[in-house]
């Protein structure tokens, strides 16, 4: 028990917020999802389908990373999602 209060202690959470449109949910879904828990500084991984406005989809994901690594995680996470937004939009 105590060591699950210290290490809940020693971890942060990271939220990211974001939306697209409701044809590439599954891919976006799948491929965000995918790279987030294939990264070494990610302890627990959690997400939600908050809302849908008109064609599009909004999700919500809670990231939980060691304090030390919270800005790698951060940058990484930030980085991919707005490339795969970015290349979603173009195409």
């Amino acid at each position: 028990m105590l060591d699950d209060v210290i290490m809940t202690l020693s971890n942060e959470w990271i939220v990211a917020v974001f939306k697209c449109n409701s044809s590439v949910v599954k891919k976006v879904l799948v491929e965000f999802y995918r790279f987030v828990d294939d990264l070494k500084e990610v302890q627990s991984l959690h997400f939600l389908i908050r809302d849908r406005i008109d064609d599009e989809v909004v999700f919500s994901f809670r990231i939980m990373v060691d304090h030390k690594s919270k800005e790698t995680a951060k940058t990484k996470i930030t980085h991919k999602l707005s490339s795969l937004l970015l290349i979603l939009k173009v195409s």
